[in-house]
C-alpha cells in the first residue's frame, strides 16, 4: 500500500467528516518535498486540538474514524494506530511550536486527489529534523541512537535540497 495514497485517502475523511485540514510531516511529507528517495516509516500527521496537555484524547472522532479505517489504537501516549504494516502517528499541531518553533499556521495548504492538506516546507522540516537529532525527546525510546541518526540522516537529506533550491 502506497503512504502517500494512503494519507490523502485519510486526510479526505478527515476533511469531509471532521472538518480538520491535517498536517503531514515527518518521512512521508519529506519524500514528496525532495528528490532523494528517503526511507518511509511511519505516516506521520498533526491534527489540531487533539489532546490536552496531559495527553488525554479530546478529539474521541478521530480514534472513530481511524477504527473505521480498520486502524487499531495501540498507544495513546504517542497518537499510534496500526492496519497491517502501516503505522500513523498523530499529533497535535502545538507540538511544533513547543519543540522547534515551527509555526504550522503558515504551512502550505495543498490539494491532492480532492484531500486537503498542510505540509511542513522544507524549512520546517530541516528545522523540526535538527531540533529532533539534537534534543533528548527520543530517549525514552530503547532504539534512541537509530531514531538519532535517521533524524540526522534526515535532516542532511533536507539540507541538501533547500541548497538546489537556492
Amino acid at each position: 500500500m502506497n503512504k502517500e495514497n494512503e494519507f490523502f485517502t485519510l486526510a479526505k475523511k478527515m476533511n469531509e467528516q471532521l472538518a480538520i485540514i491535517p498536517l503531514l510531516f515527518g518521512s512521508v511529507a519529506l519524500n514528496m518535498l525532495v528528490e532523494d528517495d528517503v526511507y518511509m516509516g511511519d505516516i506521520d500527521i498533526a491534527v489540531p486540538h487533539y489532546m490536552r496537555p496531559d495527553r488525554k484524547w479530546i478529539c474521541p472522532n478521530i480514534v472513530k474514524l481511524m477504527e473505521n479505517e480498520h486502524y487499531e489504537f495501540t498507544d495513546m501516549w504517542e497518537g499510534e494506530f496500526h492496519k497491517g504494516d502501516i503505522m500513523i502517528h498523530i499529533a497535535g499541531n502545538n507540538v511544533f511550536m513547543e519543540y522547534a518553533d515551527i509555526d504550522v499556521t503558515v504551512c502550505p495548504i495543498i490539494q491532492t486527489g480532492g484531500a486537503i492538506y498542510k505540509i511542513l516546507t522544507l524549512e520546517q522540516q530541516f528545522n523540526s529534523y535538527t531540533v529532533s537529532a539534537e534534543c533528548d525527546f527520543r530517549q525514552r525510546d530503547k532504539n534512541e541512537e537509530g531514531y538519532i541518526n535517521a533524524d540526522r540522516m534526515k535532516a542532511e537529506i533536507t539540507r541538501r535540497a533547500l541548497e538546489r533550491t537556492k
